[in-house]
């Protein structure tokens, strides 16, 4: 389905955007020595988040599939019982 597949897409995009935040902080603190660990750790928190709904909006598109397929295989199976 494509709506499955466009939030996919997003959930990709959020996650870059996150490591590349995080990049930006650590580059931040270790350049003027200013720490950023509180940011860095909600920063953290949000890629573990969107990784744990990305991971399961992949598995939800992979049961899609197999759920077509098998219907699709029962489908020409009746079809040909009934040639």
């Amino acid at each position: 389905d494509a709506s499955m597949q466009i939030k996919l897409k997003r959930l990709e995009s959020q996650r870059n955007a996150l490591y590349e935040q995080l990049g930006r902080l650590t580059y931040r603190q270790l350049k003027t020595g200013e720490s950023q660990a509180e940011k860095i750790a909600a920063t953290i928190e949000g890629i573990d988040d969107v990784r744990t709904k990305h991971r399961a909006q992949a598995e939800l598109i992979e049961k899609t599939k197999r759920e077509r397929a098998e219907k699709k295989a029962a489908f020409e199976a009746e079809a040909e019982d009934r040639e």
